[in-house]
């Protein structure tokens, strides 16, 4: 809607002003209003702030008779640290700001505003001795926004062409006066609040960082605001501007789409266009509410929630090294990135789409068809998987050993040591060589030739070197630098340990000392089976036996 402006009414004479003021109240009480933008809530208000942030605007209170001794405190701004004088607020549509006078500016009789004026003035060239645009109201509900045409120095300089205005700005509510929380002369402080369509104060000021300065006029019209001056002393003199002007403000800094004061609220970075680094703006985050901004995975099924989003690229925001972020490979389907387990098979999102790329690969589940995802022996593979292995598994349900190399599914399969279908460890089904059979459906899991139920020992895993691999994931097991694969199950020793398995060459066919007698020989002739020369006489065992 447009903004609307009075109509007028060529009725003359007392009739005519009653006609007048019937129809402007019918026509008051029948046509839409323009579009608004709600108030903030109390919380919402941010601050206006100097040096950096770290200081609130504040003022003195009665400063403000030094051009009139009787001027009436709601020309009075006042504020302390706990209750700033100055407030300002933005939403996507939006600009708002609030004064705390010391007194009540509304005439409750007549419903207009006292013979006063109060300005925000705005800095956007980085001079802070001038001011380039002014939003201002004056009585009797009059809201105007101003340029500085002159570039006058000084919050004094009068309010030039206007390029935007409200002539009823109480009653069309781009104005408002409540009653503030706090008391400063025993009578209640008031809060004088404006708002302003942000197109409109972009197109004027452009987008970049501004800063403001508040201050009050001892009359009516906005081309004398001597009166008084926020976080100055002004009983002397009216605040020089740039001894007053705030920090900048950057309406959205980041440009996610929301502004620094919904940043805060959110508890988002406001410089951050990805909190939570998942690909995902905090702007589209905040207002879907489907995700949480500040939480990467927000249904914790392990999968980012940007993958399930359909995010194929981060942002230039979104920091790579947090590890939130996985591009989805498959943007034709997409898990609930608020449902823990989409399909609701029983297997969390995470569970079923391991590699965390967005698309069904060979060995995995598929997390939007619940008929994959029943494990009827509780081995921690579900059926459908354990079935692929060569269609060799009649009943998926009755068999936690798939590839009967004696080492259970639980084992080898998703590390779901307690059952609640979420993986111990994320990542894909193991496969240890590579081979494209995950180990709980591979018989030889390092792929050396020996089938893995040989590596071990009556079902119990075998580490023969002791190097924190077990012998059935290494190839070559006893360290000695011959694969596995070569030396096969032979045991050349005759001790009843395979080659690839035996550290120490001990048995009777060996032969430690290299003397050409084997250990049993040697027991035989009662030799040194470690010594080629038993008796140091400096001929070999094997020529005196």
């Amino acid at each position: 809607m447009t903004d609307r402006k009075p109509s007028k009414n060529p009725s003359r004479g007392r009739a005519g002003v009653f006609t007048r003021r019937l129809c402007s109240g019918l026509l008051a009480l029948l046509a839409p209003l323009p579009a608004l933008g709600a108030w903030p809530d109390a919380a919402e208000w941010t601050p206006v702030t100097r040096f950096g942030g770290t200081s609130p605007l504040t003022d003195v209170s009665n400063d403000h008779r030094r051009v009139l001794p009787n001027l009436s405190t709601a020309a009075d701004l006042w504020g302390e640290s706990a209750y700033p004088v100055a407030l300002w607020y933005a939403d996507s549509s939006r600009f708002y700001v609030r004064m705390r006078v010391n007194s009540d500016p509304l005439d409750r009789g007549s419903g207009t505003l006292n013979p006063l004026a109060w300005a925000c003035v705005f800095d956007t060239d980085g001079d802070p001795t001038t001011w380039e645009y002014m939003l201002g109201v004056t009585d009797p509900a009059t809201l105007k926004l101003a340029r500085n045409d002159g570039n006058v120095p000084g919050l004094d300089a009068a309010a030039g062409t206007v390029s935007w205005s409200q002539t009823d700005a109480i009653l069309g509510g781009y104005a408002r006066i409540e009653a503030a929380d706090t008391a400063q002369d025993a009578d209640r402080d008031y809060f004088i609040d404006l708002q302003i369509p942000l197109s409109t104060l972009e197109a004027e000021m452009g987008s970049g960082a501004w800063a403001m300065a508040f201050v009050t006029g001892a009359d009516s019209g906005l081309d004398s605001l001597g009166a008084d001056a926020a976080n100055y002393s002004d009983n002397a003199e009216l605040a020089p501007m740039e001894d007053v002007i705030s920090d900048p403000i950057l309406i959205d800094e980041d440009n996610d789409g929301l502004t620094w004061p919904q940043e805060l609220a959110a508890g988002t970075d406001p410089a951050d266009a990805d909190s939570d680094d998942d690909g995902i703006s905090d702007g589209v985050e905040v207002t879907s509410g489907l995700t949480d901004a500040l939480l990467c995975d927000s249904d914790l099924d392990l999968l980012p929630d940007g993958l399930e989003r359909v995010v194929a690229a981060p942002l230039d925001d979104t920091d790579l090294t947090a590890g939130c972020f996985r591009p989805d490979t498959d943007t034709l389907s997409a898990t609930r990135a608020d449902l823990t387990d989409t399909d609701a098979g029983g297997w969390m999102d995470g569970a079923e789409d391991l590699d965390l790329d967005g698309r069904v690969d060979d060995w995995e589940t598929d997390p939007l068809d619940s008929t994959d995802d029943p494990d009827d022996d509780g081995d921690g593979v579900v059926d459908a998987l354990e079935l692929r292995c060569d269609g060799a598994i009649a009943d998926a349900s009755q068999d936690s050993d798939s590839d009967d190399d004696g080492l259970g599914n639980m084992t080898e399969g998703f590390l779901d040591g307690n059952r609640d279908h979420y993986p111990d460890v994320l990542a894909p089904l193991t496969d240890s060589d590579g081979d494209g059979l995950p180990d709980f459906c591979d018989g030889d899991d390092d792929g050396d030739g020996i089938p893995t139920d040989q590596e071990q020992d009556g079902g119990d895993i075998v580490d023969s070197d002791g190097d924190g691999i077990p012998d059935h994931l290494d190839t070559d097991s006893d360290n000695d630098g011959i694969p596995d694969g070569e030396e096969g199950g032979a045991d050349s020793d005759c001790d009843g340990i395979p080659d690839n398995q035996d550290t120490v060459e001990d048995g009777p066919c060996s032969d430690a000392d290299g003397d050409g007698l084997l250990a049993s020989e040697e027991d035989a002739c009662g030799s040194d089976p470690d010594s080629d020369d038993s008796d140091g006489d400096g001929r070999l065992d094997s020529i005196e036996s």
